[in-house]
């Protein structure tokens, strides 16, 4: 099974730098090979970043950015990567995850996996009131986030790691997007705002509108998303 590692690395030099770390960690901890993972650049990373990278023997693609106002949302643009659809799995993850083993022994062929959020962000409020705006209801019963007894709703998983089909990364693109600029003219969020681009995955999983719909979800607990990362 072809399981491959993506991160987005936007202009702020902090960003560069987690990235090759996440990078050194894949390669020399996680034992993945360097031909499995790409790191995007949008336009704005610096020249400098882009021959670090090069030195480290960090491969990278460029990437046009999803939204200014929201810069969470670029990582919707890997999905339109031809490195990444060509793959079984399509590992998205921040810049600033670091895998100490490899994680790919846990990935399931066709499953989609992702971490219970460890706060509710947003509150259990906001949803009840997000998704009858959005024409959508609850299709499972809630469930407790991961650091406290709060509930949420059970499609809202941790944006710092998704692990996806790459067949369904076609679907997912422009459905991803249409939530995510949705979200960002809510103003109901409110400070979470920043929280759109999980958002507006959770509710594309929650509408299954095609693609991702149809996969069988396996959706890792905090403490085996831990496991993953942390062994």
């Amino acid at each position: 099974m072809l399981i491959r590692f993506s991160c987005v690395v936007d202009k702020a030099p902090h960003f560069a730098r987690e990235a090759l770390k996440w990078h050194q960690s894949l390669v020399q901890l996680a034992g993945v090979p360097a031909d499995d993972i790409l790191v995007h650049c949008t336009p704005d990373v610096s020249s400098e970043a882009i021959a670090a990278f090069s030195r480290a023997g960090v491969n990278t693609a460029p990437i046009e950015p999803v939204s200014a106002e929201r810069p969470h949302m670029n990582k919707v643009a890997q999905c339109g990567s031809a490195f990444l659809r060509a793959a079984d799995l399509a590992v998205l993850c921040d810049c600033d995850t670091v895998f100490v083993s490899d994680p790919r022994p846990y990935l399931v062929a066709g499953r989609v996996a992702a971490s219970v959020v460890d706060r509710a962000h947003p509150p259990i409020e906001i949803w009840d009131r997000i998704l009858p705006l959005a024409g959508l209801s609850r299709l499972r019963p809630d469930i407790q986030v991961g650091s406290t007894p709060e509930p949420t709703i059970h499609e809202n998983r941790n944006g710092g790691l998704y692990v996806l089909p790459g067949s369904v990364l076609a679907d997912l693109e422009p459905c991803w997007r249409k939530w995510g600029d949705w979200l960002g003219t809510q103003q109901v969020l409110g400070d979470f705002v920043g929280f759109a681009d999980q958002m507006a995955l959770d509710q594309r999983i929650e509408g299954s509108v095609a693609g991702i719909g149809d996969q069988r979800a396996h959706v890792f607990t905090l403490t085996e998303t831990k496991r993953v990362i942390l062994d």
